[in-house]
């Protein structure tokens, strides 16, 4: 399936292959590029937001924006649960703590890639209160997913599976900080919104002519 900037592009080829020696209208084509310009950066940053989602270890919670928006949505669980699942998936590791850590891991660095993804939507043609939302879906999604983690390290605990406290305590502030990081994010992009919205306020209206014809 081709997607909005493929079949964008297809058209103008079409068009210009039909009208032959008529010239494109760079003001047309500059204005179609701006247009198609904000579905590609949202799309990017809800592709960011869905890695975050991804984990090995249900969601203890109910479905996210992010699965709304994109009809991905799955059933919810417990946190006790959603810990006990996932330690069941890692216990045939060599090392079930490892196993964990490289999870833990994996998903902050998914929250890493989505920060950088929406400091550049920041400086995106056009910023909407829905792209602040997939940022703070991400970090409720976050703050569940180190629940999950630290309930699970704690199974492993007490089923006298080597853990170590430190390692544990360094993931917990992980978390935290890209948890923070986000927040940031979210709301360098509540700025931008602000900013546009009193941009657009502040723009003087058109002058109008009431032309009146006389017989």
């Amino acid at each position: 399936m081709l997607s909005k900037r493929s079949v964008g592009v297809l058209l103008v080829l079409t068009s210009f292959a039909v009208l032959g020696a008529c010239a494109v209208n760079p003001v047309q084509s500059q204005n179609l590029a701006v247009a198609e310009a904000p579905v590609a950066e949202r799309g990017a940053l809800i592709s960011a937001a869905r890695s975050v989602e991804a984990t090995p270890w249900r969601r203890p919670i109910g479905i996210s924006l992010v699965a709304r928006i994109t009809g991905t949505g799955g059933e919810s669980v417990s946190l006790d649960a959603a810990a006990g699942e996932y330690v069941d998936t890692i216990s045939h590791s060599p090392n079930s703590f490892n196993h964990l850590v490289s999870d833990a891991y994996s998903n902050l660095a998914s929250a890493e890639r989505l920060g950088v993804v929406a400091l550049e939507t920041k400086s995106a043609s056009r910023v909407t209160g829905n792209d602040i939302g997939v940022v703070e879906e991400a970090i409720r999604v976050l703050r569940e997913n180190r629940r999950v983690v630290l309930a699970a390290a704690k199974q492993l605990g007490n089923d006298n599976a080597a853990t170590d406290e430190a390692v544990i305590k360094k993931i917990n502030g992980a978390y935290s900080s890209a948890i923070k990081m986000l927040g940031k994010r979210a709301d360098a992009l509540a700025e931008r919104v602000e900013f546009d919205r009193s941009m657009n306020v502040a723009k003087p209206r058109p002058s109008t002519r009431n032309l009146v014809t006389t017989k």
